[in-house]
């Protein structure tokens, strides 16, 4: 270590010796302000013993820095010297560049099912040796490892194949470290945008595979060899939660492929990731069994209240309104079908058919006269009864229960000699009217009116709706589930 001098003002103070030019003397006004000046040199003496210790304890420490920074400088210039940044760092050019990369998924910020794109951040370190960039760590001043500009040193084109933007090399603005060895080590953090082959058959429970791979463009496996390295200290879970999806599974594969005589590394990084469904169990899957619940409750409404065909047209927009918010966040086209998607359309349809049959019904309800006979026939099939039997079952009870009328005297001139009973014959039996709500006419057939055939066509529905609804329920969860 090279010496240093500072020079010191000394003065000397002779403080308590009498003068001969003095009279020693409390009351004399020239003793007491000879006093005082000697009082201040003698302050100002210690002042400056203070600074003079500060200055010489910072030169101490500007020595050794500078010591330590020669040493530095001298690594820094024995090493860039003639160094190439474009020529491979080996000795024997007929040696590749073994590469070794270690690849970590830090967090997802979104997946555009519609673009079919994975916006994520990923934390990467490349490692390689570079064998014009050693030096003795103990001639050097103990040091091991300095830090060098990107810029400064030979590095491999390292790009992302799949990348959709226009950056899909790894740029060379960061700062690498160097060890004695010639070691490099490159990380970074990066922020990316590439293909994903999104599959929503099974959305909003669905699982996606997203691939980033990762190859050297313009160098084959002669020059630089691309390498997994497993062991990196990257490697220790560091996945941000996302609110949406879940990262469940991590593989990697080493892919290498020829293109004509050259052979080419491609390392594929594949991520498994899980939606996390309950947002979209509260926001669609719930709303939508209201609806179903909406939907099939309008057949319990009164016609006379006039809000039956109000209710299912609400419903049906609804409906509506759910399947064009669900189509706009998925993709046009896909290779499976989609599950959510049928379900939201069959549920639509029901919903389209409830509404024309709230317009028939009502339209039925207006009517208030009997229906012909070939309605009247169709409507003994809906009961599911035969008009010949119930006929014959019917007149001896009639018989029985008529005791009051003579026979002769309740036939009616156009019924007379057909052996059946007039209408209101059987409107004033009783028993019958408590087993039957329908009466015949003199041929032996039901008269029925049009707001009976309405009530019977709207249970009918009714049962028919709930049945296939539950049918489509079942169906979807067992899909989406398996």
């Amino acid at each position: 270590m090279p010496g240093f001098s500072l020079t010191v003002a000394h003065k000397t103070l002779s403080i308590g010796r009498k003068s001969p030019n003095l009279t020693p003397s409390c009351s004399s006004p020239a003793h007491q302000s000879n006093a005082t000046v000697i009082q201040m040199d003698v302050r100002m003496d210690a002042h400056l013993i203070v600074v003079n210790l500060c200055l010489i304890m910072i030169q101490a420490v500007t020595i050794l820095t500078v010591d330590a920074s020669s040493s530095e400088l001298r690594i820094h210039r024995e090493l860039f010297q003639g160094y190439k940044t474009y020529a491979r760092p080996v000795k024997n050019s007929s040696l590749p560049v073994s590469v070794e990369m270690s690849f970590v998924l830090r967090s997802v910020y979104n997946i555009d099912e519609k673009q079919q794109t994975l916006h994520s951040s990923v934390a990467i370190e490349m490692t390689w040796v570079d064998e014009f960039l050693s030096w003795n760590a103990t001639a050097m001043g103990g040091i091991r490892e300095i830090l060098v500009p990107m810029k400064k040193i030979w590095s491999p084109t390292v790009c992302v194949e799949n990348d959709v933007t226009n950056e899909k090399c790894f740029n060379r603005k960061s700062t690498v470290q160097i060890d004695s060895s010639g070691k490099v080590c490159w990380w970074f953090n990066r922020e990316l945008r590439t293909e994903c082959d999104i599959d929503i058959s099974k959305y909003p429970f669905d699982q996606q595979k997203c691939y980033i791979n990762i190859s050297n463009l313009y160098s084959s496996d002669k020059e630089i060899i691309l390498k997994i390295d497993n062991s990196s200290s990257l490697i220790t879970g560091q996945f941000v939660r996302n609110d949406e999806w879940e990262l469940f599974g991590k593989f990697d594969d080493i892919v290498r492929f020829q293109i004509g005589p050259l052979n080419f590394t491609l390392l594929s990084f594949e991520f498994n990731l899980k939606r996390r469904g309950s947002f979209h169990v509260h926001s669609v899957i719930i709303p939508v069994c209201i609806l179903t619940c909406l939907s099939l409750s309008c057949y319990f409404i009164p016609f006379s209240s006039g809000t039956k065909l109000t209710v299912s047209i609400e419903v049906f927009l609804a409906y509506a309104l759910f399947l064009n918010s669900i189509f706009d966040t998925v993709p046009s086209f896909s290779r499976r079908p989609f599950i959510l998607g049928l379900f939201m359309t069959s549920q639509l349809i029901f919903s389209a058919f409830t509404v024309i049959m709230m317009v028939v019904l009502s339209y039925l309800y207006q009517l208030n006269s009997e229906v012909p006979l070939p309605v009247r026939k169709l409507y003994a099939i809906i009961n599911g009864s035969r008009i010949p039997s119930i006929r014959r079952r019917n007149r001896p009870q009639e018989r029985r229960d008529s005791g009051d009328i003579q026979r002769g005297s309740i036939r009616s001139r156009a019924c007379r000699g057909s052996g059946v009973y007039p209408k209101r014959s059987l409107s004033t039996s009783t028993s019958i009217r408590s087993k039957y709500s329908y009466h015949y006419d003199c041929s032996g057939n039901q008269s029925v009116n049009w707001i009976e055939l309405a009530h019977t066509i709207e249970k009918r529905t009714f049962l028919v709706m709930l049945i296939l609804n539950i049918l489509c329920y079942l169906i979807s969860v067992c899909i989406l589930f398996n």
